[in-house]
């Protein structure tokens, strides 16, 4: 969490780390939901969910669990699901949860370019 408080990323990777060093920005990382949540326009859920093919099963508690939390803190932040989910999935959550606030974000690979969420989020014109 320090380094991102130092506006330098943890993973390597251009566009995150030249986001992050030349963007202005209001940034804070943080361990505590309430604090992180309550405020938040939007949050990215970036979880790992586990598949286990031989019952073609998506283990998506840890998504589940971040949709909770947000929702009880702040229920109109906008959550941006960057986690493998099965088909449907979104459309499940958004009605489990009665809101239209739940989105997923699919990261597009083409020859020339690759997106990644930083383009996704500051070329939203596409």
């Amino acid at each position: 969490m320090s380094l991102i408080d130092q506006k330098q990323s943890p993973i390597l990777g251009v566009e995150i780390e030249d986001f992050l060093a030349n963007k202005q920005l209001s940034l804070e990382a943080t361990a505590d939901q309430n604090l992180a949540y309550q405020n938040a326009g939007y949050v990215i859920i970036a979880t790992l969910t586990d598949y286990a093919p031989d019952i073609s099963y998506f283990d998506t508690s840890s998504v589940q669990a971040v949709i909770k939390d947000v929702m009880s803190i702040n229920p109109d932040a906008l959550l941006v699901m960057k986690s493998t989910v099965p088909v449907g999935y979104t459309k499940k959550v958004k009605k489990q949860f009665e809101s239209d606030n739940i989105i997923f974000l699919l990261s597009s690979y083409g020859r020339e370019r690759r997106f990644t969420i930083i383009y996704s989020f500051t070329n939203y014109d596409r």
